[in-house]
């Protein structure tokens, strides 16, 4: 109980250690990090709490980013399970009939189609993730920031996605791409050639980005 309550200023105290990738000490502070996730054995507290602290502090997002970019699994579909989700819905059509009058039935479909460690990232819901990727493209972040959380967008997050599809309010989503179509204003190429990408797709992320 004592650690659920100071998991949030430990990983605010923690998150600057990592923020510089040349450091000796990034490496021992990303164990202390993981450590805490461990024994605080609960991942979806873990998660919130680390979108809270880069939502609410502006400060906390380097580290933050560079956390993300290390431990972040994909919240894509994947493809062996949209695979068996579609031989079930072929196998009995009225599954698909019973969750579209039911949201919890939404909600449990489009889990099934994540990786299990996925799952507790957008539990108990997943508005925070959505408004930790916002915060992170406002003007007022440093570039490298915005670069950083686009990159994580374009490998983790694609627009179609079932988190982006189903499990996040259409309200939410709308203020994600509305964060992306604003971070084109600051007319950077490397900035606006990811945010294309991610809007028109997968298909066009065929080169690299620099």
């Amino acid at each position: 109980p004592t650690l659920r309550i100071l998991v949030k200023p430990l990983i605010a105290s923690l998150l600057p250690g990592i923020d510089d990738e040349s450091s000796e000490f990034q490496p021992l502070t990303m164990d202390l990090i993981e450590t805490l996730k461990e024994n605080l054995a609960d991942d979806s507290l873990f998660w919130q709490t680390c979108f809270i602290v880069m939502i609410t502090n502006k400060d906390r997002r380097l580290g933050g980013l560079i956390w993300l970019t290390k431990k972040l699994p994909s919240l894509n579909a994947v493809p062996h399970l949209v695979a068996k989700r579609k031989k079930d819905l072929e196998e009995n059509p009225t599954i698909q009939k019973r969750e579209t009058l039911d949201k919890k039935g939404q909600r449990d479909s489009a889990l099934s189609l994540l990786l299990p460690n996925a799952r507790d990232i957008v539990s108990p819901e997943p508005g925070l993730l959505i408004r930790c990727l916002i915060s992170c493209l406002d003007e007022d972040n440093d570039i490298i920031i915005q670069r950083g959380i686009l990159d994580l967008l374009l490998q983790r997050v694609l627009l179609d996605s079932p988190v982006l599809q189903t499990l996040v309010s259409p309200k939410d989503k709308e203020l994600l791409v509305m964060g992306c179509c604003k971070t084109m204003l600051k007319r950077d190429m490397s900035l606006n050639r990811r945010i294309w990408n991610w809007l028109l797709g997968p298909n066009t992320n065929n080169q690299q980005q620099p």
